[in-house]
């Protein structure tokens, strides 16, 4: 994929989360079932040692994930959350507002931009979790950097959490997918259909369907090539969420 349609793909998400952010705001308000299981891996969940308690969420969105952590531990921690949309940033700095013992911080980040990653902040962190993320992210190598950027932010023996949308044979996503020339009536104009990877999908949102996203379904064997050779020890793998109780891949790395 060349840098063209990354970023014209990376510039459709940001769109399309400008247009739907109370909506997803409104509708994203529960933790992921699979968060429980997460946790069980994670120093963190004790609190035994203050210094066991340094969490990055990249794409925070309205900060659930830090509601969760804040109702399952028992001491203090510190969370940075990292997104683009202002709205949400908005919303997660009223959800941070509302958990005592919680230092936090927000940064409005694309850390999609070029050179990926570049945007993190420096760490280390005791847990980075990319939930809800990988799947927006324009081509594979840039994944793989994504990765790599992440594990160099975590503490020795701490933990990376990220999941893989599998929205592929699900019904009702099924449904939403698009033909990629649906774009070319829009004001960017046409996408260069030979640069899209496998497994590339446009995908519609919203009860009138005209909110349009790219999502990336990332398949058990890309999963293993995009974790090979970095510095983590695989510690767990498995399927949680949504109604099949199936709908994400969960990897869990420790730092080695």
């Amino acid at each position: 994929m060349n840098r063209q349609t990354r970023d014209r793909l990376r510039e459709l998400n940001l769109g399309f989360y400008a247009e739907v952010a109370e909506e997803f705001h409104e509708t994203r308000g529960h933790p992921w079932q699979g968060w429980q299981r997460v946790l069980a891996h994670s120093p963190i969940a004790s609190g035994a040692s203050p210094l066991r308690g340094r969490v990055l969420d990249v794409g925070c969105g309205n900060a659930r994930f830090a509601r969760f952590l804040h109702g399952r531990r028992t001491s203090s921690f510190e969370y940075v959350g990292l997104d683009a949309n202002p709205r949400l940033l908005e919303h997660a700095q009223s959800t941070l507002s509302e958990l005592s013992g919680c230092t936090a911080s927000l940064l409005r980040r694309d850390v999609l931009a070029p050179p990926v990653g570049s945007r993190l902040p420096s760490g280390p962190f005791d847990l980075v979790a990319a939930f809800g993320f990988l799947h927006h992210v324009p081509a594979f190598r840039a994944r793989r950097r994504l990765l790599e950027e992440l594990a160099q932010r975590l503490a020795h023996g701490g933990l990376l959490c990220i999941t893989a949308w599998r929205f592929e044979g699900e019904a009702r996503y099924a449904r939403r997918k698009l033909d990629w020339r649906t774009l070319d009536a829009t004001p960017r104009g046409p996408i260069e259909l030979d640069q899209l990877e496998p497994h590339d999908h446009l995908l519609s949102f919203g009860a009138h369907g005209t909110a349009l996203r790219y999502c990336h379904h990332i398949a058990e064997e890309e999963l293993d090539l995009l974790l090979a050779d970095l510095p983590l020890l695989e510690v767990d793998r498995f399927d949680a969420d949504g109604r099949s109780g199936r709908l994400n891949r969960y990897l869990i790395g420790r730092r080695i």
